[in-house]
């Protein structure tokens, strides 16, 4: 999709023009002929006209300036190894605020969650959507449980990228108590998390000691 910035100058002129056009116009009749009868109905062009050009204006101008609302505070991260890191650790630390109790007040949450942020946490062969807005991470952080978490580094990957692009990285996050398992594919957009989608299930672990030598 392509926006269109428009200067105060550009649209001035636009305004001006569309005037000038539009008091041409004054109330017009149409006769309208439906089923063999006749009656005349009264148009206002002006009227209509006018509103048309207004929802030109509203689709053109309204996202170009909602696009610049949004900034992408890591546009310095240059290397997928490097922007994998920073991802990885960003995905982390929107748990960890999302699961305190002062999620609601916390001032950075906003600034790397996106508002229309979606999450889903399924189990076993459910999916479970949990809405969307910082309320669905939230949930996802309390439906996890997790005093633990790990993902895989990209080592020695210094391929230029885009860090303001769409991005993605997995995290495993762990409930070490009731041996529990939530792997979650974070989004990101422009440096914010537009999307965490998971599954949960139960795992095992122990130490792995060298098997005996057999004879």
């Amino acid at each position: 999709m392509c926006f269109i910035l428009w200067s105060g100058v550009e649209l001035s002129h636009f305004a001006t023009v569309a005037v000038r056009f539009l008091s041409q116009f004054d109330a017009n009749i149409l006769r309208i002929k439906p089923n063999g009868g006749v009656f005349d109905m009264k148009i206002n062009l002006r009227a209509l006209y006018f509103g048309s050009t207004m929802l030109v204006l509203g689709s053109v101008v309204a996202p170009a300036f909602a696009a610049e609302d949004v900034t992408c505070d890591i546009s310095q991260v240059t290397t997928m190894d490097k922007l994998h890191l920073v991802l990885g650790k960003r995905a982390i630390e929107i748990v960890r605020r999302a699961s305190s109790q002062d999620w609601k007040t916390d001032s950075q949450l906003p600034r790397i969650v996106a508002p229309d942020v979606t999450a889903s946490l399924g189990g076993g062969d459910v999916g479970r959507p949990l809405g969307a807005g910082l309320d669905s991470v939230r949930k996802l952080s309390e439906m996890m449980e997790a005093d633990a978490y790990s993902f895989l580094e990209w080592n020695n990957v210094p391929m230029q990228i885009d860090p303001c692009g769409t991005r993605e990285v997995s995290v495993q996050f762990d409930d070490t108590k009731k041996q529990r398992r939530s792997t979650v594919k974070f989004v990101f957009v422009n440096g914010q998390l537009k999307s965490a989608a998971g599954w949960q299930g139960s795992f095992q672990s122990g130490q792995l000691r060298p098997h005996p030598t057999l004879k």
